[in-house]
């Protein structure tokens, strides 16, 4: 669908959690499915680095 990686990293960012939600909101994995697989490691990937980032936040005191 001609979608770059940047946008279905935003999607990500943005709330998408599914291949589905990603195509909901660009398009990304409605065509044919061969980038199933790679758009639901992005978007694993995302929520990953989300939580290592956040646990790794110091609250203050």
């Amino acid at each position: 669908m001609g979608v770059s990686e940047r946008t279905v990293r935003e999607c990500a960012a943005e709330g998408a959690e599914t291949v589905e939600d990603v195509g909901d909101a660009c398009g990304a994995g409605t065509g044919c499915g061969n980038c199933h697989g790679r758009l639901r490691r992005m978007i694993e990937n995302h929520f990953a680095e989300s939580d290592r980032l956040s646990s790794s936040t110091v609250a203050p005191v």
